[in-house]
């Protein structure tokens, strides 16, 4: 994909500490495999208490043993990594335990805290030039996290570097430090400036923010026709009206017009309106760019057809085929110019929603009828549509089954709002 270079974006299942990663959805692009940990041969075994200053240590005393000028790592810069990283790379669930266990010391495992199980060869008392082989794990914990220390004639960058596992992301490399931002920076082409988008107006301070009860809505359930890039094609969807009156026009304006710009808005809903004292509006005919143009339509030719590109590019004029598909961009973009919320607040039209490397889309509206809540998003594989759906199947670890997971805002999903 045009507009990526370096080390492609990983999109695999992963064992964490706190339990296995659910498959992952047809949203994600899965077209490189991981590289999977080695086991350690023998291993001499450290107070759980010691396990992360130890993993530190032994992986940087071994990539000096090995003459490799390398920046020596930290428990600092591992604290300050996952804080930068976390909300992208792991799942809800998952954040909490491994936080816990990291900032107690600890290599966070399944189980609960264990013991680390230091190679016996890459321990600092034996460290020698000859220590390990290239490309296997230096160091790594009984669990699932520590540190590989990586031979230039094993990188795709000719480079050494110490990755942290289970990611697979470089920590450290020739340059020194690697802040999490810096190391999806690399991945992108520089000429394109993919951590921006086209957002009009105020961003929104983390707040309810919903839309007005007088602009009554209708969410009709729908099946799509036309042709999927692949089959058998998924044509659920859903058709988002709503009821405009000279009395709601502001309201609707205000809600709608998130990230389009409120003033726009209201003149297009106004237009739909016209001299008639009510009408009921397809929500597709007034946003204003591709996302109303393709909204319960399947992606063609060039169209972006992965989940992240439709999600960043919710507020584009128009898709660029030049841009990625990756979650690299989604990333950037987040943690520049969005705030993470809490459960405490209710999602608005444009907030966007993540399940960290497995869904991304963009919130709109709920349905008082039903109680439940619409997104829009595109699944990959070429057989689903960009469409209005249930939040509750889009966002749910069955996205086609038809079985809602009323669960899915408060345990599933990432609401991020654009504050900044």
């Amino acid at each position: 994909m045009i507009g990526i270079r370096g080390r492609f974006w990983r999109s695999v299942t992963l064992s964490f500490a706190i339990g296995p990663l659910a498959v992952l959805t047809a949203c994600t692009d899965s077209s490189v495999a991981v590289r999977a940990p080695s086991p350690a041969a023998s291993a001499t075994v450290l107070p759980h208490s010691d396990q992360l200053q130890a993993a530190v240590d032994a992986v940087n005393d071994v990539a000096a043993a090995k003459g490799y000028a390398l920046h020596s790592l930290t428990v600092a810069e591992v604290l300050e990594w996952f804080d930068d990283a976390k909300n992208f790379e792991l799942l809800r669930s998952e954040r909490g335990p491994a936080e816990s266990q990291l900032r107690q010391g600890l290599l966070p495992q399944a189980g609960g805290a264990g013991q680390l199980a230091v190679p016996a060869a890459s321990s600092p008392a034996s460290a020698s030039p000859t220590a390990g082989a290239e490309g296997q794990p230096v160091i790594i914990g009984s669990g699932s996290y520590g540190f590989e220390l990586i031979g230039p004639q094993d990188s795709a960058s000719g480079s050494a570097e110490i990755v942290i596992t289970p990611f697979n992301l470089p920590i450290v490399d020739d340059d020194g430090y690697v802040r999490y931002e810096r190391y999806l920076k690399s991945l992108l082409t520089p000429d394109l400036d993919l951590g921006r988008e086209a957002f009009r107006g105020t961003p929104a301070p983390a707040t309810d923010a919903t839309l007005d009860p007088a602009v009554r809505v209708r969410v009709t359930p729908t099946v799509l026709k036309g042709k999927a890039k692949a089959e058998p094609a998924q044509r659920a969807a859903l058709k988002v009206e709503i009821r405009l009156t000279a009395d709601t026009l502001d309201g609707a304006a205000r809600y709608f017009g998130t990230g389009f710009g409120a003033q726009a808005m209201r003149t297009r809903l106004a237009e739909r309106l016209g001299g008639s004292g009510e009408a009921w509006v397809n929500l597709a005919e007034v946003l204003p760019n591709w996302v109303g143009d393709r909204v319960n339509t399947f992606p063609s030719g060039a169209d972006t057809d992965v989940c992240y590109g439709a999600a960043r590019e919710f507020y584009a004029p128009q898709q660029d085929e030049r841009h990625n598909a990756s979650t690299e961009a989604s990333s950037l973009l987040l943690g520049g110019h969005y705030c993470l919320l809490g459960n405490d607040v209710a999602p608005t039209f444009g907030d966007y929603l993540s399940v960290p490397n497995q869904h991304a889309g963009r919130y709109v509206l709920r349905d008082p009828a039903s109680g439940r809540d619409v997104s829009f998003s595109v699944q990959s594989g070429g057989n689903a549509p960009y469409r209005f759906a249930w939040l509750d199947e889009d966002f749910s670890a069955s996205p086609f089954a038809g079985e809602p997971d009323p669960t899915v805002l408060t345990t599933r999903v990432d609401v991020w709002r654009r504050c900044r």
